[in-house]
């Protein structure tokens, strides 16, 4: 499974981008850029994720990466 999916798959699984959010202890506005693709994910962020939630994987975490968009 790839970063992005296996982070699409746990927005999916916990409720959404708010949920997720909420959960995560993060703005929405981050969890949707993550989410859509604009933003990737940094250390720092993934480290916070993974204190908030022991179950998510640092280390694919910090391999999900902004998507590049053609124009």
């Amino acid at each position: 499974m790839s970063p992005r999916k296996y982070w699409n798959a746990y927005v999916k699984k916990n409720g959404g981008v708010r949920h997720v959010s909420e959960r995560l202890s993060i703005p929405y506005s981050t969890v949707y850029a993550v989410h859509t693709g604009h933003r990737g994910i940094g250390k720092k962020l993934a480290q916070h994720m993974v204190d908030q939630d022991p179950n998510l994987d640092k280390s694919v975490l910090v391999f999900v990466t902004a998507e590049k968009k053609s124009n």
